[in-house]
């Protein structure tokens, strides 16, 4: 997807996104939370200029990848139970390890009904048509 289209989707979604704003960073703990602090100035700053609430905010915390696993299946519970629609990342690597796990993750999230949204890339999704 072209960033100019991305552009366009998220201003057309404007106002309507309510985001969980993901934050996963690796390291020591202490060095974790000041990496994670900076993401979320940056995404912060992001959602404001594009009219995107964020509705809760979660910390990896330097958590190893089954605890991001089942935050991010947290994250799906949430946008199936409508507390939110969407998660907001810096970049769609800090919340997968691979292009398997990441394009998995985003499939759970579409599914669920929910949106993908990457500062780095944009909205991101899986544009399967269903039968």
């Amino acid at each position: 997807m072209s960033k100019h289209r991305n552009e366009s989707v998220i201003n057309a979604k404007k106002g309507k996104l309510r985001a969980i704003a993901y934050l996963s960073e690796d390291g020591s703990i202490y060095e974790a939370d000041k990496k994670e602090n900076k993401q979320l100035k940056f995404i912060q700053q992001y959602a404001k200029a594009h009219g995107i609430m964020i509705v809760n905010i979660i910390r990896r915390n330097a958590m190893g990848p089954m605890i991001m696993n089942k935050q991010i299946q947290n994250v799906v519970e949430s946008i199936k139970k409508g507390d939110a629609n969407a998660i907001i990342v810096t970049e769609i690597a800090k919340i997968s390890s691979n292009s398997v796990d990441a394009y998995t993750k985003v499939g759970m999230i579409n599914e669920a009904g929910g949106t993908v949204v990457s500062v780095m890339e944009g909205i991101l999704e899986l544009p399967i048509r269903k039968r």
